[in-house]
């Protein structure tokens, strides 16, 4: 085995370390991950392809299956280990629940001594992030395939009441199998489980990539399904545009983000559809009240105005499409917990001045997921023009989108259930005890 690595200064806030100062990498001396060492007796690391604040990602060789994976390695020497034990454990029962082409299956994971791991597919392709940073910007034809991938991917997520909480582009990954190309979601490990109401952060840190964060997260609040809309919204206007709906970096960035407009789409490329920037006005409105209520109102909207395109063509039916013509609300003056999430910022920048200038990054940035693979509905469920909810085809048929907000009925029907059950038993008890009384 390698020799051990010197731990870094210690810290109270373990879950934004996303990279160290300049002086702290100088202190590491030898790191004990390296190609050629084994883990748990059963997998020798090829080559690095990711590095987060805890973690890091290997191309391996599995000597028990003879294949290659990719090994995530969860040091605990990095931080607390009882958080980043129950964080590992969490993100295992989360990819667990993710299955489908949309996601990406976990193969092994185990916990020893020094570190946790698990293996999951190792996925040829490459991120979107990869992408953009090659073409600039995609297309509406490319970014309408994008976005249907990633809508059926968060359809699932969400009506298992999992928030993400870190979209961006390079959690977004193009991923070859036998000549098709697949979008999947990659990296919930930071993912919110509003069922169980899991939280294993410390109150008020704010989790994500601060050019993708909505407004609630950016000031610490508590987060839903529609935070994940907001995120969606920034990466498909970043795919169109090529550019950023908002200005600045880290504090800026945050203020900008709870209180300004974003620019808007038609300014950076004329040729857009009209409707686009009602699209954006609505996925990029401040309160998620006057957000897309859900993933699927978000797809019709832009199946609308991008059928209505050149790109598209013609001859779709008309939809019932929620309005995106969402009434200006006054911008109140920052709040002490936003100017306080903002200078927070101002302190991280010093964290991560040695991180080459691509997006920033407050959690882990792990280049892939977990998950168990199962077939996704066929390709023949999507329809050419537009998706549905009652009458048309969806990419979802054949499972009945829960939704999010169904935790409170849910327990309605299960009181129900039990009082129903109980008077039933009370009822046989009177008949088989009754006549001998």
């Amino acid at each position: 085995m390698a020799h051990r690595m010197k731990s870094p200064p210690p810290t109270d806030d373990d879950d934004v370390l996303a990279s160290w100062s300049s002086g702290e990498r100088e202190a590491v001396r030898e790191d004990p991950w390296v190609p050629g060492v084994e883990v748990a007796d059963r997998y020798r690391l090829e080559r690095k392809i990711g590095q987060g604040g805890t973690s890091q990602v290997f191309a391996a060789f599995d000597l028990l299956r003879k294949r290659m994976v990719a090994l995530k390695i969860v040091s605990f020497e990095r931080g607390s280990r009882e958080r980043i034990e129950a964080r590992f454990r969490r993100e295992i029962e989360i990819a667990m629940q993710l299955t489908g082409e949309s996601f990406v299956p976990i193969y092994d994971h185990g916990i020893r001594l020094e570190c946790a791991y698990f293996a999951m597919e190792l996925l040829i392709g490459e991120s979107l992030q990869e992408r953009l940073a090659r073409e600039g910007k995609l297309d509406l034809d490319q970014t309408h395939v994008l976005f249907r991938g990633i809508a059926s991917a968060l359809a699932k997520a969400h009506g298992l009441c999992l928030v993400h909480r870190d979209l961006k582009p390079s959690n977004i990954f193009f991923s070859q199998r036998n000549g098709i190309e697949i979008v999947r979601i990659l990296d919930f490990g930071i993912a919110k489980d509003l069922w169980m109401g899991a939280k294993l952060t410390q109150e008020g840190m704010l989790l994500g990539s601060p050019q993708y964060v909505s407004p609630e997260q950016a000031m610490s609040q508590e987060v839903d399904h529609r935070s994940d809309l907001w995120s969606l919204g920034i990466i498909l206007y970043r795919c169109l545009t090529g550019a950023r709906p908002f200005d600045g970096k880290l504090a800026v960035l945050v203020l900008n983000i709870v209180t300004k407009p974003h620019i808007r789409a038609s300014r950076h490329v004329v040729s857009l559809p009209a409707q686009v920037d009602a699209f954006f006005d609505r996925a990029l409105a401040k309160r998620p009240e006057d957000r897309f209520q859900d993933i699927e109102s978000m797809c019709f909207a832009f199946e609308k105005f991008a059928a209505e395109s050149a790109h598209v063509g013609s001859g779709v039916r008309p939809l019932m499409v929620p309005s995106a013509d969402v009434e200006a609300h006054v911008v109140e003056r920052p709040s002490e917990q936003t100017q306080t999430a903002a200078l927070s910022y101002e302190a991280y920048a010093a964290m991560i001045s040695a991180r080459p200038p691509e997006i920033p990054t407050v959690e882990i940035p792990t280049p892939l997921l977990t998950g168990h693979a199962t077939s996704r509905p066929p390709a023949s469920n999507w329809p050419q023009g537009v998706l549905s909810q009652t009458s048309y085809p969806s990419p979802w048929t054949g499972w009945k989108h829960s939704p999010v907000h169904a935790t409170s009925s849910f327990r309605w029907r299960v009181i129900g259930i039990c009082i129903a059950c109980l008077f039933l038993a009370l009822g046989i008890t009177l008949l088989i005890v009754g006549p001998r009384l």
